[in-house]
């Protein structure tokens, strides 16, 4: 009974975070992740100080998935429709792997990004660069941007060729067959709708595989977004 109560007590001491934590929101979604930071950043890769208690707060918009960072020996599932949490610090600056360690799907082994560990001063330039960059960042640049950090290229190709989604190569203004629904023109409103609804219009030959992204994007990156796509004819 002495050591299950020393043992528990370690144990509890350890899956709890400190009040004071540092607290990042992590979404996994297929095929990516995502971490949304208290100053309103998002971003593809996690980082953090050094010498700072952090707690991740996980969740799943699709299906399961599992957020793995092997150097810091943690691991938690993310669970679609509720939140898991695990917390570290970290002791050491530097870069570390960061993967999905749940099979979800044709592109799991792709699910990959990394942990950055910046001394304290470091992580607040970091921060700060951050936010101003997309402040300040033209529409067509943030675009491109978005597409590279929300893992658009994991399902829509830019140059024409088949992937799991239809390419972003001369979409905008193309006739698009839905299914259900017949033939309609590719503008401004039915991409915004794409990506917040992706459900809602399926163009035939593809399958309803696209997750949605609504409260993932700000306004602004999905105008970004927009005109992009705009770019590739």
């Amino acid at each position: 009974i002495g050591v299950f109560v020393a043992g528990f007590k370690q144990y509890v001491d350890l899956r709890t975070a400190p009040r004071t934590a540092y607290e990042v929101h992590a979404t996994g979604q297929r095929w990516k992740w995502s971490f949304e930071y208290p100053e309103g950043l998002s971003h593809p890769e996690l980082h953090v100080p050094i010498g700072r208690n952090v707690r991740i707060m996980i969740q799943s918009v699709d299906v399961l998935h599992s957020l793995y960072i092997p150097e810091f020996r943690t691991k938690m599932d993310a669970v679609p429709g509720r939140y898991t949490e695990l917390w570290f610090k970290a002791t050491q600056e530097g870069t570390f792997p960061v993967y999905c360690a749940e099979y979800c799907g044709t592109a799991h082994s792709d699910m990959l990004t990394r942990v950055v560990v910046h001394s304290p001063e470091g992580f607040q330039a970091w921060v700060a660069e951050e936010i101003r960059k997309i402040e300040q960042m033209p529409l067509v640049d943030l675009g491109l941007l978005t597409f590279n950090q929300s893992g658009c290229s994991t399902c829509h190709s830019i140059d024409g060729s088949q992937k799991v989604g239809p390419t972003f190569k001369g979409l905008f203004g193309k006739q698009e067959r839905i299914v259900g629904a017949g033939s309609l023109a590719v503008d401004e409103n039915y991409l915004r709708e794409s990506i917040l609804e992706p459900q809602s219009k399926i163009v035939e030959g593809f399958p309803p595989s696209m997750p949605t992204f609504k409260g993932q994007l700000s306004d602004r990156r999905i105008s970004g977004l927009i005109e992009y796509i705009k770019t590739l004819q």
